[in-house]
């Protein structure tokens, strides 16, 4: 299903065998986003995920890009700056829930150049996975802006408060390798089998019992915001829902069964 287009980036989307996939369909204008296009993608991550058939959505990007980030276009206009400030924070929070909120896993399948917001976008879903051709990009010093949807937290929580802040201060850029090498991608792949590579982790992710991964994904939030302690406590709580649910015991039972 293609969503109707007046302005902003397209946004594609298909449901195949538990997988949907949106894709960003603007690739003259390297995907970039115009003002209220991260609710019109919050809305196509609701619609699509919470279909009865989808266990596994994947984002990703038409040509070159995955996303050059916000349209400049789009903000040359803007005269009361804390009107903007508030419609980006409300566009970047709507974008955020809707990937935290998520019923089943996402996958950020960057499939070139992710730059300044488009990066931020990529770390808001499960799991990213790169294209050898893909670079993250934080330009944002470079012409006098600091970075945002969330990238000052989602990055240094991953890569560390100083390399984080070196790549800040110095506009600088990851490769595809570098990406995997610091635990942001979960692999990377050849740019010609990257969509069918995407779609082959996506459907090994759409067979596991539904609902797991909505629990990790809540634990490790947690997790990252309190003692050992409760976490444990957490995971202990998780895992007792789990056993609970019909599937997951039927893929223990399968398990048990090939001992």
């Amino acid at each position: 299903m293609v969503e109707p287009q007046s302005a902003g980036v397209g946004i594609a989307s298909e449901i195949s065998d538990g997988v949907a996939v949106i894709r960003l369909t603007s690739p003259e204008t390297a995907n970039a986003f115009e003002p209220g296009d991260m609710l019109r993608l919050a809305a196509a991550i609701k619609t699509a995920t919470c279909a009865e058939s989808v266990r596994a959505l994947i984002l990703i990007g038409s040509g070159r890009h995955f996303c050059a980030g916000a349209s400049f276009n789009g903000l040359a206009g803007a005269q009361n700056m804390d009107d903007l400030a508030q419609a980006v924070r409300d566009d970047v929070r709507a974008l955020q829930a809707a990937f935290g909120a998520s019923p089943v896993v996402t996958i950020a399948a960057v499939n070139g150049i992710a730059a300044g917001a488009g990066s931020g976008i990529a770390l808001m879903a499960d799991l990213m996975l790169v294209a050898s051709s893909s670079r993250l990009m934080f330009p944002f010093a470079q012409i006098g802006l600091v970075p945002d949807t969330g990238l000052t937290h989602s990055l240094a929580r991953r890569i560390g408060e100083g390399r984080a802040m070196g790549l800040f201060i110095t506009g600088g850029a990851l490769s595809a390798k570098q990406c995997v090498d610091h635990g942001l991608a979960l692999a990377c792949h050849a740019d010609d089998e990257f969509f069918e590579e995407s779609l082959k982790l996506a459907g090994k992710l759409a067979s596991m019992p539904k609902g797991t991964h909505v629990a990790i994904r809540k634990l490790i939030a947690r997790a990252g915001s309190g003692s050992n302690k409760i976490a444990i406590d957490a995971e202990a709580e998780a895992q007792s829902v789990r056993f609970s649910v019909a599937e997951t015991q039927q893929a223990i039972n399968a398990l048990v069964e090939k001992i």
